[in-house]
């Protein structure tokens, strides 16, 4: 008997009631510190552009699967994915409001991950998900597991991140099952999901340093006390760039597979049932 193709042991949620309101909320929401709100600011401004090419790489092996529960698995992720982008973008149209430049980022950012995909063959598209999906899901688990993270932000943004980091931890294999499911396992294979783990990280955390610096160029209240603070918080306490940084390594630990940190089902039931009504 075929094993099933799908790893996920949940039943994937597509909240469509969710909704954010940034009328009120600063650019500056956390702790009062530009560097640390404008990171936050430049992970929402990169949202609706790694969502988008993570839909389209999956609206692109859509027909390929002869899995059922795969297929319904894929199709949630990518309804998740398109909610995230419309609250993101509610996010960053505040931010537009309030006079920061980030017109035309999107458009650099699709360009770059349109051209990535384009040379790139469909198994090293679906490992670029892959490895995507986990860098994503190192910073989602960092962001949960520690309530310091979070402390001194403003309400919506914070809720938003929340939302946004718990569900992403619940589609976490779903790239992965599919790689496997059309393309196989084995050590030919991992060395492609390898390759596409430095291409990630390259895309990812380029952009994000990019665009941050960006803001801050926009941002007159930022103090060398503010930059050493995001320093503090980023490398040791909290310690959100260290602990990020351990569970996004754990991809390259033998037998590495989503969904092997047993406390990840309780965190993100923890997480989705503080916020009711969400769901």
């Amino acid at each position: 008997m075929m094993a099933p193709a799908s790893t996920t042991p949940v039943n994937i949620e597509i909240r469509r009631n969710i909704r954010f309101d940034f009328g009120n909320s600063p650019a500056v929401h956390h702790r009062g510190n530009a560097y640390l709100s404008h990171f936050w600011n430049a992970l929402s401004v990169m949202a609706p552009s790694t969502e988008r090419i993570l839909m389209a790489v999956a609206r692109d092996v859509r027909d390929d699967i002869r899995d059922e529960r795969l297929l319904i698995d894929l199709k949630a992720l990518v309804a998740q994915e398109a909610l995230h982008t419309r609250e993101h973008r509610r996010l960053n149209t505040r931010l537009a409001e309030l006079g920061y430049d980030i017109e035309g980022v999107n458009a650099e950012l699709d360009q770059m991950f349109d051209d990535y995909v384009a040379r790139v063959d469909k198994p090293a598209a679906v490992a670029l998900m892959i490895a995507g999906e986990h860098v994503i899901y190192a910073m989602s688990r960092a962001l949960l597991e520690d309530p310091r993270m979070t402390e001194g932000m403003d309400a919506e943004v914070k809720s938003l991140f929340l939302w946004h980091a718990a569900e992403e931890m619940e589609h976490q294999s779903v790239a992965h099952d599919v790689y496997v499911h059309l393309f196989g396992d084995g050590p030919s294979h991992r060395l492609v999901r390898a390759r596409a783990f430095a291409d990630a990280g390259r895309l990812l955390l380029g952009s994000l340093a990019s665009i941050m610096k960006r803001l801050l160029a926009s941002e007159p209240e930022r103090t060398t006390a503010q930059r050493l603070e995001f320093v503090r918080f980023m490398a040791i306490s909290p310690g959100y760039g260290r602990q990020f940084g351990r569970q996004a390594l754990r991809y390259f630990q033998p037998g590495f597979a989503p969904w092997n940190d047993t406390g990840d089902l309780e965190l993100i039931r923890q997480t989705l049932g503080a916020m009711s009504p969400i769901g």
